[in-house]
């Protein structure tokens, strides 16, 4: 928790039992910060932001925040970076053997760095599931924040078109049992808020806007999954030009499950999904492949997203409870 308990809120209160971990988002929002909904339990754009658009959906708006966090109260928060919030956050990892907060900080003393500013305010600093770490920093209104994947080994800094996700977000993961075994289920593991808070982000020292635009990368380029959550080539090539021969059935069935995992699938949605799935369909040259092929296709996909939401909607209530458990986002 932030040591100001800004993010805090009493058992009872109307805003998490609305709007979950919106409750959070509009806080987040009220501080200056451009929220988005990520997938329950995940990093990427929420599938109700559409096929583009991603973080540069994201938005400070509470009527916006909370129609979002309606649709889905357990949808993880993605908090933009760059211009968007005027937020640098230098993200250092420690997965798969990677010493980023060692990295960064004998970068500091190799080349004489500090990270002081603001009369030495204490910098927010997040914990992620993995064990890595969040550091916070404000920019200059307007200014450019380069996104830097791999600026330095285990260390990325995340500026214009990134983001991160924001605490009280949580990811599943699964528990280990002996070393080399895959545990058995999977739990959520909050990111935390362990030292400062994000209403007192102090300014970035001078040097690290500079050095973001001028610095080679000398580490492995770590994504977050991409802003679009967006059809990926052959998807967005189908729906141009319709489905290939040899790859019509795949290519209907992935279409379907896409369209129904945003427009749900209820008869409203279904009714969309018909309606752009013809779409492709008079597009795509169909000699030895009827329109009832289609037709199992779209069934076949609508009964998996189906099954995929009643297991988000099972995680979504874990994800409550353990809300409540704690009293507090």
């Amino acid at each position: 928790m932030p040591d100001c308990g800004c993010l805090w809120f009493p058992e009872g209160h109307r805003l998490p039992a609305r709007y979950g971990l919106g409750a959070a988002a509009l806080r987040y929002a009220a501080l200056g910060y451009a929220v988005l909904p990520l997938a329950r339990g995940g990093k990427k754009p929420h599938a109700m932001l559409g096929d583009r658009g991603g973080v540069h959906r994201a938005s400070a708006d509470p009527g916006q925040i909370t129609e979002w966090w309606s649709h889905d109260m357990a949808a993880n928060i993605g908090a933009a970076c760059g211009r968007a919030s005027r937020l640098a956050v230098i993200d250092l990892d420690v997965k798969h053997g990677a010493d980023g907060p060692g990295e960064f900080w004998r970068f500091l003393l190799d080349h004489g760095l500090s990270m002081k500013t603001d009369g030495h305010t204490r910098i927010p600093q997040a914990a992620t599931p993995s064990g890595g770490t969040h550091l916070w920093l404000r920019v200059p209104s307007g200014a450019a924040v380069p996104d830097r994947p791999g600026i330095l080994p285990g260390t990325d800094v995340k500026g214009d078109g990134g983001y991160v996700v924001a605490a009280p977000s949580m990811l599943l993961a699964q528990p280990l049992g002996r070393p080399g075994e895959r545990g058995g289920g999977e739990i959520p593991v909050p990111y935390t808020w362990e030292a400062g808070c994000p209403h007192a982000a102090p300014a970035a020292p001078g040097w690290l806007l500079p050095w973001l635009a001028q610095a080679a990368s000398t580490g492995t380029a770590r994504r977050d999954p991409g802003p679009g959550g967006g059809l990926d080539g052959d998807l967005a090539d189908a729906r141009e030009h319709g489905a290939r021969p040899g790859e019509r059935n795949r290519v209907f069935y992935r279409l379907a499950c896409s369209l129904y995992r945003r427009l749900g699938t209820g008869p409203e949605g279904a009714a969309l999904v018909l309606e752009q799935v013809r779409e492709v369909w008079d597009k795509t040259d169909t000699r030895g492949f009827g329109w009832p092929e289609v037709l199992v296709c779209l069934e076949s996909a609508r009964r998996y997203i189906s099954r995929e939401r009643a297991r988000e909607d099972a995680r979504n209530q874990e994800f409550l409870a353990w809300m409540s458990r704690r009293n507090t986002l």
